[in-house]
């Protein structure tokens, strides 16, 4: 290779980690902040004791594998207007934008009927009836964030597609800060306000997400880089051949998700039939997975972004570049965030569990215990959440939801059930199998998308 060829390899470079950096750093802001929104309700759970955290973690974990489920779906929005964009369509892709705001309409209409009284579903998975009691209360509440927070996670991928991630993040920001304060002062009486508990933080949560939704919206209405595209011009019609392409390449998507959220979700219950300190234990150390995990979403969104215009232009020096600088930074950032965990578990485990109060006692020591795992877990969770979105931005979405289904259920799931329930490493065992399970899918889609790119090297796009 030529000085010159050189030269201009390392420039690409660069540029590439530019251009995936200034994308994704407001992504990785609003993520965390998003993440920080449902850990600072964790917080104040928290506060009103190990009973509460665990009703509040229950209620979530049924909620959470539906809401990524449906995000996973309309994740596709993104990366076809992504490649309409790099293709140069003149709709810029609206029809099938405006498809996925009927896909968050009709899911909401599905999914917040079935939290109107979640207590059948939890004495089903053998959970305390106490807790589930109060699990149900905040599940009636809370279940109404689903139409508001699919609509950030469409709006928020889109603006993502034609490079514009700021608008998010500060929407997100403000979003996050009502939701404390509202949450706080309902919870706490602060100010003569109601003491309303768990309902206080569910009614703050459902709140700031339509509100986050609302602003977003106007801002794509109003906003003059997306006049020439009319997003919003016959918004109410259903036209079925953009909605199949959009279920075609999201469904899979979806199914990924829940795949790996219903092993997340499985260790919730899990840790719930080995008792409520440990329940409480890993409702504290999986909010580091979650806060860790904003920086290979925020990455994992700007790399399907380059890779879609990349693939629309049918650029395949382009996407090996836009995949492998986030493959890269990614690793980098998650082997901080594992150092972290590991070297400081006390510290952080304090953020959340009171140690003065007696009601924690039991579960501090597991929560420690639990984060020096997340910190091991960290960079294969991050690859194989990054590695998807890659994917994505190929259009390359029913192997991995074949490869996520095996690695994280036949592997993951029994592993985790065997070593949790049958051992006695208890908790402890619950993370070694998920830890496993993770590892398997992020080696596998990381060995799909070396072989993608040596495929489109050898016979093109056709």
């Amino acid at each position: 290779m030529s000085t010159t060829e050189t030269a201009s390899s390392a420039r690409a470079r660069d540029n590439e980690i530019i251009g995936t950096l200034v994308l994704a750093w407001p992504i990785i802001l609003g993520q965390l902040a998003q993440t920080l929104q449902f850990a600072s309700n964790t917080l104040l759970m928290g506060w009103l004791g190990a009973t509460e955290l665990a009703a509040g973690a229950l209620a979530m974990a049924l909620l959470h594998p539906l809401l990524m489920f449906m995000g996973g779906v309309l994740s596709a929005v993104s990366s076809l207007v992504a490649q309409a964009l790099g293709r140069g369509d003149a709709d810029g892709g609206r029809h099938v934008f405006q498809q996925g705001l009927w896909v968050c309409l009709f899911s909401s209409i599905v999914i917040v009927p079935l939290f109107f009284d979640i207590r059948p579903a939890l004495h089903l998975l053998g959970q305390d009836p106490q807790i589930s009691e109060r699990a149900a209360e905040f599940g009636r509440i809370v279940g109404f964030v689903v139409l508001p927070h699919l609509g950030f996670v469409l709006l928020r991928n889109f603006l993502a597609s034609h490079g514009l991630t700021f608008i998010a993040l500060t929407a997100v920001l403000a979003a996050s800060l009502v939701n404390f304060v509202l949450g706080y002062v309902l919870t706490t009486g602060f100010m003569g306000a109601p003491r309303m508990g768990l309902a206080g933080i569910g009614m703050a949560t459902v709140l700031a997400n339509f509100l986050c939704l609302i602003g977003l919206m106007a801002y794509i209405g109003h906003h003059r880089n997306f006049q020439c595209f009319n997003y919003y011009a016959g918004w109410y019609r259903v036209r079925l051949k953009s909605l199949w392409e959009l279920l075609s390449i999201g469904l899979p998507v979806g199914l990924f998700l829940l795949s790996e959220v219903a092993l997340f979700t499985s260790a919730n219950f899990l840790m719930g039939s080995i008792g409520p300190d440990a329940l409480a234990g890993h409702a504290v150390s999986s909010q580091y997975i979650g806060i860790a995990f904003s920086i290979p979403i925020g990455l994992g969104v700007a790399a399907m972004v380059r890779v879609g215009w990349a693939y629309g232009a049918r650029d395949v020096d382009g996407m090996a570049r836009a995949g492998w600088t986030a493959i890269g930074l990614c690793t980098l950032a998650m082997c901080v965030s594992s150092t972290l965990y590991m070297v400081f578990p006390e510290t952080l485990v304090g953020f959340f569990l009171d140690s003065t109060n007696p009601d924690n006692t039991g579960a501090i020591p597991l929560a420690i215990t639990f984060l020096y795992l997340v910190g091991a877990l960290q960079l294969s969770d991050g690859l194989q959440g990054l590695m998807s979105y890659l994917l994505r931005g190929m259009s390359d979405t029913f192997v991995p939801m074949v490869l996520g289904i095996v690695g994280y259920w036949p592997i993951g799931l029994v592993l985790s059930i065997g070593l949790g329930l049958f051992t006695s490493l208890a908790g402890v065992g619950v993370y070694i199998g998920v830890l496993i399970g993770v590892t398997v899918v992020a080696a596998a889609l990381l060995i799909r998308f070396v072989l993608l790119i040596r495929r489109f090297r050898r016979v093109g796009f056709g």
